[in-house]
């Protein structure tokens, strides 16, 4: 799963060797501060993302609901942290992307 949160942006899949365990990976350590603090970073610079975490699926789990109860916001692209603009350009283009990607389907009859 890709996920945009307000702390950052994170891939997830579940750990190849590890049953009950998610390969939490991002490509920025400042995001595993924010919303991961407890999390204990493995860096692997040749890697797609050079930044990972062993984290078990509850944690990930509690983690992302908290969030999820948190939401105050009417509107997440305004609500994107000011002090990463170069992450918010990022965030837009994505949802700039997904905006064309829904485009043709917006008339379809269900």
């Amino acid at each position: 799963m890709w996920i945009f949160l307000k702390g950052g942006f994170f891939s997830i899949v579940q750990h190849r060797d590890k049953p009950g365990i998610l390969l939490v990976r991002g490509r920025n350590p400042k995001h595993f501060e924010s919303v991961f603090p407890d999390a204990k970073l493995i860096k692997m610079v040749t890697a797609d993302y050079p930044w990972r975490a062993e984290i078990s699926h509850t944690v990930v789990a509690r983690i992302i609901a908290e969030q999820t109860y948190e939401i105050d916001y009417t509107n997440f692209k305004s609500d994107i942290d000011a002090n990463e603009p170069a992450l918010y350009d990022v965030m837009i283009d994505v949802w700039r992307i997904m905006y064309l990607y829904g485009e043709p389907h917006r008339h379809l009859n269900q």
